[in-house]
């Protein structure tokens, strides 16, 4: 019996390592790291930990395109957006954009939520302020419970709310709502500090909490931050500078303002 036992363990381990390690999709990655618009195809096919594990390791991949800042900027914002269109389920969307948000650079966490937070808008997608709030409060709970310890955390969890907070639109005050899923209260009193101006796309106030020392639940600490001139997440963010030219988002580009909405997005079909 013991025998037997420990073989179907076996047998269950190498079919795990089996798509982790040799999935169709893991000789792919480069490739679609350079063609997001098949990212999406892909995803569809995949579900639970195959497809997070597939959007963890697209991520990364693409993380090391030898691409300018701008032109990386666009072309990680659109897989994610693919990413998130690809899944099919709601809770398969949730998963996805915990995947994204604890994942991904957070140098690249402006261009994802300007993005994200229009193709997540509330009114776009004509659900109900009761599902919106569902998945919302399920993404934030968990990115800041798995960005315990990150450097970067305070990115992580602002740039998450302020995508919901957009994706919502100025009708609903949501804010509280979604800060009280924070288990952590000094990361959410800085969080209150500083999500007022990343939603208006305003980055200075979080990266100065970044990068401050802790000192108590007034200044919480975080960790690093990129020199200044690694501009992926610049102190003030704006979408008016994303006509692609790329693999990203053609010539239609985005346009607007830092503040996301239904109409700065060119594409359709990323629906909660």
């Amino acid at each position: 019996m013991n025998n037997l036992f420990a073989s179907v363990l076996v047998g269950v381990g190498c079919a795990v390592a089996g798509w982790s390690h040799g999935a169709p999709w893991t000789s792919q990655l480069g490739r679609l790291a350079q063609a997001p618009e098949e990212v999406r195809a892909v995803m569809e096919g995949l579900k639970g930990e195959e497809a997070q594990a597939f959007a963890g390791r697209l991520l990364r991949a693409a993380n090391t395109l030898p691409l300018a800042p701008a032109e990386k900027n666009q072309r990680i914002a659109r897989i994610a957006h693919e990413l998130v269109a690809g899944s099919k389920t709601a809770d398969g969307k949730a998963e996805t954009l915990i995947t994204i948000f604890t994942q991904a650079s957070a140098a690249y966490l402006a261009g994802i939520a300007d993005v994200l937070s229009a193709g997540l808008d509330i009114k776009l997608n004509g659900i109900s302020q009761e599902e919106f709030l569902k998945i919302a409060k399920t993404v934030i709970t968990r990115v800041g419970e798995e960005t315990a310890g990150d450097p970067d955390a305070l990115i992580r969890v602002t740039m998450t709310i302020a995508t919901f907070l957009r994706a919502a639109g100025t009708g609903l005050d949501l804010e509280p709502v979604l800060l009280a899923c924070l288990a952590d209260a000094d990361l959410a009193s800085v969080v209150k500090n500083v999500i007022g101006a990343a939603v208006k796309g305003d980055y200075g106030p979080m990266l100065q909490a970044n990068a401050t020392a802790r000192s108590g639940a007034g200044n919480w600490f975080v960790g690093r931050i990129e020199a200044p001139g690694e501009p992926l997440l610049p102190p003030v963010g704006n979408q008016a500078g994303w006509m692609g030219t790329d693999g990203g988002f053609g010539g239609q580009g985005i346009g607007g303002t830092g503040l996301g909405g239904a109409g700065a997005l060119p594409y359709r079909g990323q629906k909660i």
